[in-house]
């Protein structure tokens, strides 16, 4: 902790710039696999930010064991330099590769949980904590899940079901009707009221791991098969944003779109999605054209 040789602004910086270079797998790749992706600046960040509470105790323990904390000196890559959320580079599906990655998938419960999370573009830990008890008016023709609870990290190691990660996070969802089928034949109607529609074979938290690895399974497969193209590496992340990608094509505005998936700031919604919106100039310079000529523009219907 004393050694400015081991920790200065510079080793610090030389440190986080490797980490930039570095490449990692997830789910069943191996290490040595071609498709690994750099890091992403949200894990340099977390990596960084452990690090620099360290030395910060260094700084402050008594007595001092360093002057200051060299990670102050840092530059860190912006958390949204690889455009995603959550630290995941985005894959847009179409519906169609969708399609062939949920025909490629083995098991049953596995298809249902495909089914859900494009149909409703929840986080892992959301859709992995849901529960018959988070799905409201399911006998009326407006059903909805109410996003009350997720799985988080306890600081120990392990998990507890807590509540979402922020105040935009609680939410309620329309569902559409292949959600609540997939929901009814998981158990909807014969589970306990707080009984996990997804778990391991214990009947524990379905870990992220275990489902990555069927999923890249299933990826490799729809590969092969020619129903995806070979440059796209999507993980399950991807089928959030592919629900996004969804609505917008569609027309839908980006604050409905920031409602639906629980993000916090509108700013997050537009950074990741905004280069979907169609094009508009040509309606835009309409309405001005409208506007400099004294009338009203006419109400545009989205």
């Amino acid at each position: 902790m004393r050694s400015t040789e081991h920790f200065s602004g510079d080793t610090v910086k030389a440190w986080v710039r490797s980490l930039e270079q570095t490449r990692v797998t997830r789910g069943a790749q191996l290490p040595n696999s071609p498709n690994r992706k750099l890091m992403s600046p949200k894990t340099i960040r977390n990596l960084h930010g452990l690090l620099s509470s360290i030395l910060q105790e260094a700084v402050t323990a008594e007595p001092p064991l360093r002057g200051r904390n060299p990670c102050e000196l840092t530059r860190l890559p912006r958390s949204d330099d690889d455009g995603a959320d959550e630290g995941e580079d985005v894959c847009f599906l179409t519906p169609q590769e969708v399609a062939a990655i949920r025909g490629c998938l083995e098991r049953r419960a596995d298809q249902l949980l495909l089914d859900v999370k494009y149909g409703t573009g929840l986080r892992w830990g959301e859709i992995t904590g849901l529960a018959p008890m988070c799905v409201i008016d399911r006998g009326t023709a407006k059903p909805k899940i109410k996003v009350r609870r997720a799985w988080k990290k306890d600081g120990q190691g392990g998990y507890y079901l807590g509540a979402p990660k922020s105040k935009k996070s609680r939410r309620v969802l329309r569902v559409s009707p292949t959600v609540m089928a997939a929901l009814g034949e998981l158990g909807l109607e014969t589970l306990p009221s707080d009984g996990l529609f997804w778990t391991g074979d214990r009947r524990q938290r379905l870990h992220g791991s275990t489902f990555n690895n069927r999923w890249h399974r299933a990826v490799t497969k729809a590969k092969k098969a020619g129903l995806l193209p070979p440059e796209k590496f999507p993980t399950p992340h991807d089928l959030r944003h592919s629900h996004a990608a969804a609505l917008i094509s569609a027309g839908y505005a980006l604050t409905y779109v920031q409602r639906r998936l629980g993000h916090e700031s509108i700013k997050t919604t537009s950074d990741l999605y905004g280069h979907l919106l169609p094009e508009l100039d040509d309606d835009a310079m309409q309405t001005i054209e409208t506007a400099l000529g004294g009338q009203r523009p006419q109400l545009r219907v989205v």
